[in-house]
């Protein structure tokens, strides 16, 4: 972030990371958890760093984590203005027994709230990896997509050749900088958007 700030990709940006405390696949599931991001830690930063309206506050994560993001931008909309998920496990059900790759058989917990609740002013960027459990995590990313558009979200969605880990996340983590925070009139950031 530091370089691309440097090199005028994307403006001046904050980062705050966030560990999940325990149980890394209950605590991302968790509305406490999307409670604590939204009440305090973001009014936190605000107090701490110049950083003023939702439009500028995104939340990411890859996994369990780019479900937590979403679900947290669904609830707190008003606080939150973006979203990058990584590989989403948007297959969760919200019911702990029932907590696995289900997809195709029925819809994840999330896409259904999202189906549910009337179109927020939240931008989406997603991507998630050909080879990143089969056809389930995949299936159901494009299933988010395509009911996000219908919804009219904001959205930018990437397939690249690649499978459920860091190495493969890392590569797309500068364009979704550039997306959410690039600087327009800088012709690098234009060219590094289009390859």
């Amino acid at each position: 972030m530091d370089n691309m700030v440097y090199a005028g990709e994307i403006s001046p940006t904050v980062a705050v990371m966030v560990l999940n405390q325990g149980c890394r696949s209950q605590d991302m599931l968790s509305e406490k958890f999307i409670d604590f991001i939204a009440l305090e830690v973001i009014p936190w930063v605000r107090n701490n760093y110049n950083v003023s309206g939702y439009e500028n506050v995104v939340i990411l994560g890859p996994s369990r984590a780019g479900f937590s993001a979403a679900f947290a931008a669904l609830r707190y909309s008003n606080v939150i203005g973006g979203v990058l998920s990584q590989s989403g496990s948007f297959y969760s059900t919200l019911e702990e027994k029932e907590n696995c790759p289900i997809y195709p058989e029925f819809d994840g917990g999330l896409l259904t709230e999202y189906t549910k609740f009337p179109k927020q002013p939240v931008n989406l960027y997603l991507d998630v990896g050909l080879y990143d459990l089969g056809l389930g995590r995949v299936g159901v990313n494009r299933q988010f997509k395509g009911t996000l558009e219908l919804k009219g979200y904001k959205l930018s969605y990437k397939e690249y050749k690649g499978g459920h880990s860091h190495l493969n996340w890392r590569h797309t983590l500068s364009n979704v900088l550039i997306y959410f925070f690039g600087d327009t009139k800088n012709s690098n950031a234009l060219q590094r958007t289009s390859r």
